[in-house]
């Protein structure tokens, strides 16, 4: 676990154990170290060309009905390989949603998560609410009760009927919804890349390799 530091000023530390840190913030988000001594389970290697295949893999896992993917990038942190991956999902207790991010640093035989959650507060749904009252272009299927083009998959319309991922998601709104929960978790995710500190063994251990 201290192969990865992190920045702990604005953060709470509330868990520790083998394996795993847990802490809070003041606005009562989630952030855990999750280190994991086996080789990393991915699909494909890390390469712009394997995109889709990990995509596909990650949005398969998340079971249908409860939540949805909303990004998944590679990202290269200090000339190390890593996947953020945002995933929002559904608390039926509020009637909205939490947003996780994590982002996945797989190595040759171990790998680290860093993972962020933060829970829609109420009243939920404003940000949707906004947002549709100012693109007049969505409308409803009368037929379905749907509202067409509104929910699509960020990355394959093959997947738009199911997709949780929503046109208020688009991170071109964030700028106005500066506290809402998928704001902070990408807000958390930038900060990350900037504040994280690696180890010497962590930059020289070889790289993740699919076989």
């Amino acid at each position: 676990m201290e192969s990865i530091s992190l920045p702990e000023d604005l953060w709470t530390l509330r868990i520790e154990k083998p394996g795993q840190k847990v802490w809070s913030n003041a606005q009562g988000d989630a952030r855990s170290l999750n280190f994991f001594n086996v080789v990393p389970d991915l699909a494909a290697n890390l390469i712009p060309e394997n995109l889709h295949i990990l995509r596909n893999d990650f949005r398969s896992k998340i079971p249908a009905g409860e939540g949805g993917l909303v990004s998944l990038d590679l990202v290269n942190i200090q000339n190390i390989s890593a996947l953020q991956i945002i995933i929002k999902v559904r608390i039926e207790q509020i009637r909205g949603f939490m947003y996780a991010g994590s982002c996945l640093i797989p190595r040759a035989d171990f790998s680290h998560v860093i993972r962020f959650e933060c829970i829609e507060r109420s009243p939920t749904g404003l940000r949707e609410a906004m947002v549709m009252m100012v693109n007049k272009q969505f409308t409803g299927n009368l037929e379905t009760g749907k509202i067409i083009g509104w929910n699509r998959d960020p990355y394959d319309p093959a997947f738009d009927e199911t997709a949780m991922y929503n046109f208020a998601d688009e991170e071109i709104h964030d700028a106005q919804f500066p506290d809402h929960p998928l704001t902070r978790v990408r807000q958390h995710m930038r900060t990350l890349s900037q504040s994280i500190v690696f180890d010497p063994l962590v930059l020289k251990s070889k790289p993740f390799q699919k076989k």
